[in-house]
């Protein structure tokens, strides 16, 4: 039996996800997250900045799972996160990948489908025989995030932002508590990357979807994020609204990096505002 959330049920209600003191090392003795700790409400777009190996999927497989802590806890929905809540945590959660993780000759449709496969029957692991309330679904989530037309085109011949809304919908499908996305747009270009996470964003808030977004792109960051937590060497740098966040802020993070970094041409100790390109929303890749 799941132990009892450590906090009131009116505590409990201000967030959905909670990491407490979290930490993890390696086998061959890497740490990897260092006493990492936060929270996330409902409806809450959480990005976590950081450049890669920070720690930062490494924190989201460990939220699900993939990685067991060495040390620390995970709490969901009031639950704390378990190897015997695993499968019931899970159906809770939907993930966004950065590589899409498509199936390139199923169509759009039955990739979307594919989200539903831990929670169905045999048959519709082998065979992806879905009942018609299913599939109902599915086209449902593709007209949320603009592809109806594409439903029964194979995935493959779909575009870049294409395949990723695509993703999204197959996340969507599994009508989860909790977003995970692992840079979901490390791999598109700048405006359809801004569309993808304004497409995100709208619908996640509209559902009252808690989101995790792990990002390294500084200026997504600040325009889409309600929080922002900062990682680097696995530790948490700060936790703040973006409006709060300025230029030391972010080159303690990239400190020995310097990449995806979105600085004007001031840029200099005396200017504490960062600078990054306006990008204006266009149409639907």
């Amino acid at each position: 039996m799941s132990a009892a959330a450590p906090e009131t049920q009116a505590g409990h209600s201000r967030w959905v996800l909670r990491v407490n003191d979290a930490k993890k090392t390696f086998e061959d003795g890497t740490p990897a997250l260092k006493d990492v700790s936060l929270e996330v409400r409902p409806g809450e777009f959480v990005v976590v900045l950081g450049p890669s190996g920070a720690g930062k999927t490494t924190l989201l497989r460990s939220i699900i799972g993939l990685e067991r802590l060495t040390a620390g806890e995970v709490w969901l929905d009031g639950a704390r996160v378990e190897t015997a809540n695993l499968a019931e945590t899970r159906r809770k959660v939907g993930m966004i990948f950065q590589g899409f993780n498509l199936i390139d000759n199923l169509s759009a449709l039955n990739n979307v489908l594919s989200g539903l496969l831990d929670t169905r029957g045999n048959l519709a692991t082998l065979f992806y025989i879905f009942k018609r309330s299913d599939k109902l679904s599915a086209l449902q989530c593709l007209d949320q995030v603009g592809l109806l037309d594409k439903a029964y085109q194979a995935a493959g011949k779909l575009s870049g932002g294409q395949r990723q809304r695509v993703g999204v919908a197959r996340a969507l499908i599994r009508q989860p508590r909790v977003l995970l996305a692992d840079e979901p747009v490390a791999s598109l270009d700048p405006m359809i990357a801004f569309t993808v996470l304004s497409l995100i964003k709208e619908i996640c808030a509209k559902q009252n979807i808690a989101v995790i977004c792990n990002l390294h792109q500084v200026d997504l960051a600040l325009r889409f994020a309600d929080r922002i937590v900062g990682l680097s060497d696995g530790r948490v740098l700060l936790d703040e609204k973006p409006d709060a966040i300025n230029e030391d802020y972010i080159r303690r993070i990239y400190a020995g990096h310097g990449q995806g970094m979105y600085f004007g041409a001031g840029g200099g100790p005396a200017d504490d505002t960062i600078h990054f390109d306006t990008l204006a929303p266009g149409p639907l890749p």
